[in-house]
């Protein structure tokens, strides 16, 4: 078995974010992560796909998409691990449970929900970014095919 392909090595990297964002989340649980389960269980899933999809092309990407991508892993982590959560009793607790000042998890609380929006629009760029890669392509292996007939 040969060295690890660019796109292997970034769903290996994608997974492993997931990963770290159930353990936070496992590690923090209380009534928001029980409401917000369903929505964070799609979000991790269309954070895999669309880093998968975006790194199956080929296609030389830019200096901004590269950029796009990377912040876009920073803010899928940041926006989970800085969410506060807490019980029926005490404080809520951030970053794994290790934090538990009222005024610190107020500010991971803005800060995850900042870091929540930038993911998202994040994404749909980066969406956006593939489809139109992808139609490009396309058109591209269409003009090539004709030229050689």
């Amino acid at each position: 078995m040969g060295p690890l392909s660019n796109k292997a090595k970034y769903n290996i990297l994608s997974i492993l974010f997931i990963f770290i964002v159930v353990i936070s989340w496992f590690m923090n649980i209380g009534w928001i992560r029980v409401f917000l389960a369903i929505p964070m269980i799609f979000h991790a899933i269309i954070f895999y796909f669309s880093n998968s999809f975006y790194h199956h092309n080929n296609y030389k990407n830019s200096k901004f998409m590269k950029v796009v991508n990377i912040s876009f892993y920073c803010t899928y982590l940041l926006c989970n691990i800085l969410l506060p959560d807490g019980g029926d009793v005490g404080d809520p607790v951030v970053f794994f449970g290790l934090i538990n000042n009222k005024k610190l998890t107020d500010a991971a609380g803005i800060a995850a929900g900042l870091c929540l929006f930038a993911n998202v629009v994040l994404m749909i760029v980066q969406i956006l970014y593939t489809i139109t890669i992808k139609e490009r392509l396309k058109d591209e292996s269409t003009q090539n095919r004709e030229g050689a007939i």
